[in-house]
C-alpha cells in the first residue's frame, strides 16, 4: 500500500490546490495537472482511505496530516543530493 500512495502524491497536490472544489471539478481539472482521469478516482479512494483527504457532501479537503506529507515531499525533492535537510548537532 505504501508504493500505492506514493504513486498517489501527484492527485494529492492536485487536491491540495483545489481544496474544497467539488470532486468532479478535480477530476475534471486534473489533466490540466498531468494526472490521468483514470488515476485520479483510483488515488481519491486510497488517499480518503489513508486519512490524507475527506470527501464530505461532494467535495474533497486536505486533512492537516495530507498538508504535512505533502510538504515533506517536496521539502524532500528540493533538498539537495547528499544533504539532509537538517543540520548536524
Amino acid at each position: 500500500m505504501a508504493s500505492e500512495l506514493e504513486n498517489c502524491m501527484h492527485v494529492l497536490r492536485v487536491v491540495s490546490i483545489l481544496d474544497g472544489e467539488r470532486m468532479e471539478t478535480i477530476v475534471d481539472a486534473a489533466p490540466a495537472f498531468g494526472v490521468g482521469r483514470g488515476d485520479i478516482n483510483g488515488c481519491l479512494g486510497l488517499l480518503a482511505a489513508s486519512g490524507l483527504i475527506r470527501l464530505c457532501k461532494g467535495r474533497v479537503r486536505i486533512t492537516w496530516s495530507g498538508r504535512e506529507k505533502l510538504q515533506r515531499l517536496l521539502e524532500g525533492k528540493l533538498a539537495p543530493e547528499g544533504n539532509s535537510s537538517r543540520s548536524p548537532t
